[in-house]
């Protein structure tokens, strides 16, 4: 039993917790099962080192789907190619499903929405963005003073 699921129990069972540990360790003879509650099974989500397993594995997941998708891809403004700068940009945001997540999608979902989107580095993706806010917030380049 890990430190931490033995802190579970602890806080479960209160003071015969440790009694229990003692007796399986120990080999108490005269430790009697049927006078404890089952022990219930804790969740992964209430186990740190297995919440950060879970974690790590999404993540692992995640750069793995990202890094096949653009292996072969570049900017299709300026021909950038690393892979570290690269960024998904959706030509027509009105067509856009959703933004969030895209690579633990499934594979048929994520390809549907990367068909409407262009490869762009991250320089010539903040510059579009920052273009299209401007002439959407009305912007026309006369300054007036």
């Amino acid at each position: 039993m890990r430190t931490d699921d033995r802190q579970i129990h602890q806080r479960l069972l209160g003071d015969r917790a440790p009694s229990i540990v003692t007796a399986i360790v120990m080999g108490d003879t005269s430790f009697n099962p049927s006078e404890f509650p089952l022990l219930p099974p804790i969740p992964y989500w209430k186990r740190p080192h297995e919440r950060e397993r879970v974690r790590h594995w999404h993540r692992e997941a995640r750069r793995k789907r990202r890094h096949e998708y653009l292996v072969d891809k570049c900017c299709v403004k300026c021909g950038a190619g690393s892979i570290a700068f690269l960024e998904i940009h959706h030509r027509d945001p009105n067509q856009k499903v959703d933004h969030r997540h895209i690579w633990h999608w499934t594979k048929a979902r994520r390809e549907e929405e990367l068909a409407k989107c262009e490869v762009l580095c991250d320089v010539c993706h903040n510059a579009m963005r920052w273009w299209s806010n401007l002439l959407q917030t009305g912007w026309t380049g006369i300054r007036v003073t």
